[in-house]
């Protein structure tokens, strides 16, 4: 494994407090080993599925910024919320499924019908 740029960015993590709440920053930045703390698995499970869900299609992580290279493929060395979600359903955790309910619970918000108040000036016939 080679390192491609050195610097250490500053993260923001998501977290799960002990009652099941979740935070998320505005902006997710996250190492693998962040994201195993919060998945209550062991940081080579993370990056295990972080080399598979590229080559499976689902996910093509940013490479514009820090990058390991593995052979001819470069590996960013921090994630965003778009691969910490993917991880979060090829994860088996209870706080992975937290997250899944939450992704979820936000979906089913975003998708919900919108109840629309439509006034009509009287002497309209909609006939």
């Amino acid at each position: 494994m080679k390192l491609i740029r050195t610097t250490i960015m500053k993260t923001n993590k998501i977290t799960i407090s002990d009652n099941g709440k979740i935070y998320i920053p505005a902006q997710v930045i996250m190492y693998p080993v962040e994201i195993a703390d919060l998945f209550g698995v062991y940081t080579p499970t993370i990056i295990a599925n972080i080399k598979t869900l590229p080559k499976s299609g689902i996910i093509n992580p940013d490479i514009s910024g820090e990058v390991t290279s593995f052979g001819n493929t470069f590996t960013p060395l921090h994630f965003g919320i778009d691969m910490v979600t993917a991880l979060a359903f090829r994860i088996h955790s209870p706080e992975a499924l937290i997250f899944r309910q939450w992704v979820f619970k936000r979906v089913q918000e975003d998708i919900s019908p919108t109840k629309y108040i439509i006034g009509f000036p009287t002497g309209i016939n909609l006939n």
